[in-house]
Order: structure tokens, then sequence, then C-alpha cells
């Protein structure tokens, strides 16, 4: 049968073995049991048997899909091969430079890519997820999740059951989630994990040169054991806890309640942040206390550089990276530069941060304005958060001419 659509009959617990290099890879789940529909974007004429190799083994229950090599490049790159299969699918995948999505699906699903994205969401089962030069998206995804990454960021948003990660040279972020057990490694990025709310689970965290920061709920019944070469802690949980140091390690250890929560970070060279605030609140000059998110500078650049590295549009209170020029660190140099210098006029230059443009403008409170220069220097607060606070400090009355 030949045409840009495709229907096959198959039997319940599917198994999809997909291999792909230009093409992007788009995988959804359907109601119906026994049927597999596949679609191709490309072209006005063109039929899938001209780019895929298309088998399935029914006594195997398992569909082939391969792409072929034959064909103009340039117009695979800007095609879709798109799947509806029954939510009971298995899925073996692989692409070079383009995106997979998946949602959906149960089973076991072992995906891997090199330079492309891969998204997956509202799955359930065994999961094995690996990216060289591209980002993991997973969200609404339970089981067993096993996550790899070199040179890109791990984004996970909710799920359950047992988390595993592994990140080289890239962010880690896991918010609202209610996994009973995570592990995360990272080398030269940062961690950001948020505890769920539970009775009792373990969660551990290994970090080298980069920053772990851990929300952890009030009422979490939590036994923190953590330790630190090279780094400092940054400690506002309401309990109390004791530091302890050999050479250039630093011990933590702090239990409330029942401590049937593990948690165990583990950094060098690098910080260890523990907190039960999403916001804190900084006093300004005139009594006013302003709300600003307690996110390091370097979990946003990371954060800017993703979103610029995944073409995903952004609000216009974002910033946006340069990734030729490189165009964040150079703003933040310039910050930093200006901080170490004396002005030599009755104002201060500041940095104001809109869509990514650095706006220079003068303030009356020099010292308040140092204060903040400070705290985004020493990594407690991010450029955006940094330029909020500075917009409710009084500027300097321009003389008219």
């Amino acid at each position: 049968m030949r045409g840009r659509n495709l229907e096959i009959s198959v039997n319940k617990g599917l198994r999809l073995d997909i291999q792909i290099e230009a093409f992007a890879l788009e995988v959804n789940s359907s109601e119906l049991k026994d049927v597999v529909t596949i679609d191709i974007q490309v072209g006005n004429d063109d039929v899938l048997e001209k780019f895929f190799d298309i088998n399935y083994h029914k006594e195997k229950n398992i569909l082939y899909l391969k792409e072929k090599t034959q064909g103009d490049n340039k117009q695979k790159r800007e095609a879709l091969l798109k799947l509806t299969v029954p939510i009971e699918t298995s899925i073996t995948a692989f692409t070079e430079n383009r995106t997979i999505v998946i949602n959906g699906l149960i089973g076991e699903h072992k995906v891997m890519s090199k330079n492309g994205r891969i998204d997956l969401s509202n799955c359930n089962g065994q999961v094995f997820i690996e990216s060289k030069n591209g980002s993991l998206v997973i969200t609404k995804t339970s089981g067993i999740v096993n996550l790899e990454s070199k040179n890109g960021h791990i984004d996970v948003n909710h799920g359950e059951g047992t988390l595993l990660i592994k990140a080289v040279n890239g962010s880690v972020r896991c918010s609202k989630v209610n996994y009973d057990k995570s592990e995360a490694f990272s080398k030269n990025g940062s961690i950001y994990y948020e505890v769920p709310m539970k009775k009792k689970g373990s969660y551990s965290f290994y970090n080298k040169n980069g920053s772990i920061r851990i929300f952890i709920p009030s009422e979490l019944p939590y036994n923190i054991s953590a330790k630190n070469e090279n780094g400092r802690y940054n400690f506002s949980l309401a309990s109390n806890y004791e530091v302890y140091e050999e050479g250039h390690k630093k011990y933590l250890k702090s239990v409330k309640g029942i401590g049937k929560v593990l948690i165990h970070p583990e950094n060098i060279n690098g910080s260890i942040s523990l907190f039960s605030e999403r916001k804190q609140q900084i006093l300004t000059n005139r009594g006013q206390k302003i709300n600003i998110s307690r996110v390091n500078k370097e979990e946003l650049s990371d954060h800017i550089s993703r979103r610029g590295e995944d073409n995903i549009s952004m609000n216009s209170g974002d910033m946006h990276k340069d990734r030729k020029t490189n165009s964040y660190d150079n703003h933040f140099s310039e910050l930093l530069a200006k901080k170490r210098k004396t002005p030599e006029d009755d104002g201060l230059t500041d940095v104001s941060v809109n869509e990514g443009a650095v706006i220079i403008n003068k303030y009356q409170n020099k010292e308040l304005i140092m204060e903040i220069l400070q705290m985004l220097e020493q990594g407690n607060i991010t450029i955006d958060e940094a330029d909020r606070l500075v917009s409710a400090i009084p500027k300097k009355e321009e003389k008219n001419g």
C-alpha cells in the first residue's frame, strides 16, 4: 500500500522499533487497541515507502520503521514522521539531529538521541532516555525513570516512582515531582530539586563544579546528611542543624520529626542550599518588602541557554542569551566591572535587564545598589531579581536643561 498515510493492524502489547536520522518523530497514544496509524508530513507527492522501510513482525508483535539512506536530506530535515499507536505500546527509538516527542504510552521505553531534544510526557513503565548534545523534557512520567544527558539539560515535572538522573555539562531541574526515590548526579552543571511531601523517601544528589539547591517542605519529617568540599551551605530551614569540618570538607546534619525522609546532597566546588520557602524577602531603604524567587544566576543562565537552544518563544519579561556572542556572560562581567569601580559622580551605575538588553540607569541610594550588586555577584539572586529590586528604588531626578 502506497501513500502518505498508512494503517497497520497489530496485536495487544505492541513493540515499536524506530531508527531515524533526519526526520523529526512524534508518537501519540490512541484508544484503538489494535491499529497503528503512520503519517508522513513532507512534500506534496512523496510517499512513506520513499523514505522508510516498514515491516510488521506479527509473531513477535514488533513494528519496525527504518529510515532509508537515499532521499533529499534537506527535504527530510523539514519533515515529520507521526505515529498514533495503542496506549499499551513499548518503544525503542533512535534519532540523530532531530526532536523526538512521545506522549501517553504504557510499557518499556528506550529512547536515544544525538544532537536532538527528547520530550516525553504522560508515560508509565520502565523508561530509559539518553541524549547527547540535546535536552530532555520529562513531564508526568511515572515508574522507573532513568535519564542520561551529555551537553544538555534535563527538566522533570510531576511523576511518581523512582527517578535516576545522570548529567554531564548540563543542568538538572525537577519541580512538582512526587517520586519516592531520586538519585541525581551532575558534573559541571546545577541541580534543583523540589522534595515532595512524603512520610518516607530517599533523595540523593551528587554534583561537581556546580550548585545544589533543594526545596524542602517545612512539614516534611526529614533527615538531612550533607557533605560539601570547597563550597558553602545556605540553610534556611526551621530546624536546628550542626556543621563540622574535616579539612576542606564540611558536613551538615539536621533532623526533624521522625526523620524518615532521607536527604543526602554531596558537592565538590559548589554551594548547597536547603530551603523551605520559594520566595525570600529583602528590605529596601523605604522599608518595603519585595518578594523574589530563590533562583541563582547559574541556574537562570542554564535556563536561558536551554530555551534558546530549543527555539522556545519567550515572554517579554524574559532575557535572551545570544549564543554566538555569549551576551549573558558579557553583561554579567560588565555589571561586576561597574560594581568594582568607584563612581566619580553622585550617582551609581547599575544594570536593568529588559529582553536581554542592558540599560544603564542612575539611582540615589549608592549603598543599597551596592548591596544588591554584591548579592548578585555572590549568586544569591539573579540578574532579573536584581533588576526587580533596583526598579523599586527611587531614581535620581533628572535636571532639566
